[in-house]
Formats: structure tokens, sequence, C-alpha cells
């Protein structure tokens, strides 16, 4: 469980998405929650990092002036869609993935 930055509600880590600061200093969507350094966790929606973003919720929570660009809300959906579609490759080339009206059925 971690606290949302912008609606400051407790939810599970699987409802957020964690942001890092890169060593050139800018915000970075850390998807796989991997990457080193402190975290800031917002709600995976695309709303709630556009509020951050304006909010200036990153400058805050990391204490610093950062670069924040006006495209990370755009950026981190481009990043969930890329994740989302790479891990259904993986499960199709598993054999895992149902296809097709007559196979669902």
């Amino acid at each position: 469980m971690r606290m949302c930055a912008v609606s400051r509600q407790v939810r599970p880590i699987d409802e957020l998405i964690r942001f890092v600061v890169s060593p050139q200093g800018e915000v970075v969507a850390d998807l796989k929650r991997k990457l080193p350094g402190r975290g800031l966790w917002v709600s995976a929606s695309r709303r709630a990092v556009a509020e951050a973003v304006r909010r200036n919720h990153f400058n805050k929570g990391f204490k610093r002036d950062l670069r924040v660009t006006q495209t990370l809300p755009a950026d981190t959906e481009t990043l969930l869609v890329r994740s989302a579609t790479e891990a259904l490759a993986m499960a199709a080339k598993a054999g895992q993935v149902v296809s097709g009206f007559g196979k669902v059925e």
C-alpha cells in the first residue's frame, strides 16, 4: 500500500505508478518498480499524472527542482500501452492467449 501524491489516498501498488528522478534530473515513470532512487507514487490514470505535473507535485515530492515535461502524461500512457502489448505478446508465444469466436467458445 502506498499513498497517491495527488489524491492523498492510500491504495494498493497495482493501482499506482511509481516515478523516479533520472541522473539528468528528469522525472521518469518506473513501471516495473525496479529503478533506483526514491519514488513518488501517483494513481494510474492520465488525469492524475497531468494533475501532478500541473500542481508541481514532483518538485515538492522530490524536494528539488526538476525538469518535468508537459508531455509526461502522454509518455506514461504510451509506456503503459507498450508494456501491455509486450506482455500480451509473451503470453501468445507461450500459448496462453486464445482468440477467435470458435476457440473461445
